[in-house]
């Protein structure tokens, strides 16, 4: 007469452990995927914001051309007054009316100079805040491929785990029908 032998319980209670096991890593892979998730968010705004940046560097052009254009009719108005009103004297080009210009010349230079320093500032200010959040987009594409990456290591744990769970179990169960072969 076969014998019904007790079962192993030892390797049930680790198959047992095993599929706790599955499900936390179940559970670790979900909370990879959702960083994943927050990451290329975070990638999205950057991108955005360098999008941003490019066309603030755009405008930023586009006001320095427009000053530029505005100082230099200005500085013609300015010479031109100065012309007529020399003229108008009866003065010629010489002495104090040539210092006059020379000096109106100057100070026209000098304000279309700091038009173009300004503007080249600004554009240059914007385009590396650009660059700035591009970089911080990859790096930010990258943490969430390596999430997704993390996420994708724990759900195959999970399978291995989950496996080797039913295999001890099972394993222990056949201990109990042992002495039956």
């Amino acid at each position: 007469m076969a014998k019904i032998g007790l079962p192993d319980f030892g390797l049930i209670g680790s198959g047992i452990g095993q599929i706790g096991a599955a499900a936390g890593d179940l559970i670790t892979q979900q909370g990879f995927y959702k960083a994943a998730q927050h990451y290329t968010q975070a990638g999205n705004l950057e991108g955005e914001a360098a999008t941003i940046f490019g066309e603030n560097a755009n405008t930023a052009r586009a006001s320095g051309a427009i000053q530029t254009s505005q100082a230099k009719r200005q500085i013609y108005r300015s010479e031109s007054s100065t012309e007529a009103a020399a003229a108008g004297a009866g003065l010629r080009g010489g002495g104090s009316v040539g210092d006059i210009m020379r000096s109106s010349v100057q100070q026209g230079a000098l304000q279309l100079g700091i038009i173009g320093a300004n503007t080249q500032i600004q554009v240059n200010s914007y385009l590396e805040q650009q660059k700035a959040a591009q970089v911080a987009q990859e790096g930010y594409y990258a943490e969430s491929d390596n999430a997704t990456a993390q996420g994708n290591a724990a759900g195959a744990k999970s399978g291995f785990d989950m496996l080797s769970g039913i295999v001890g179990i099972g394993g222990g169960a056949a201990s109990m029908f042992a002495g039956f072969l």
